[in-house]
């Protein structure tokens, strides 16, 4: 059986209390609600990149599969022997 009225979520419930703290003139109080609720808005960035191994540290296989999704959608000519350095 559901319920004809769910409760509201917990998000919910804190953007209410913070709206009715803006709308008292509590900015204090909003503010303090508003960095509870954040993270739950807001997805948080990771401060570090992540770690890519070396090219030497790869196997054969793993390097060929790195190299085939660095080129995926890269169109390449053949090679002109005609021209220098493989500018072809």
């Amino acid at each position: 059986m559901t319920h004809p009225n769910p409760p509201p979520s917990p998000l919910r419930v804190l953007l209410d209390a913070m709206r009715r703290r803006l709308e008292a003139d509590d900015e204090d109080g909003a503010v303090k609600i508003a960095t509870i609720a954040a993270p739950y808005m807001h997805a948080r960035r990771t401060a570090t990149p992540q770690a890519r191994p070396e090219p030497d540290q790869l196997s054969d296989a793993e390097l060929d599969a790195a190299l085939r999704q660095a080129g995926a959608g890269m169109a390449c000519a053949p090679e002109d022997p005609e021209q220098p350095d493989g500018l072809g």
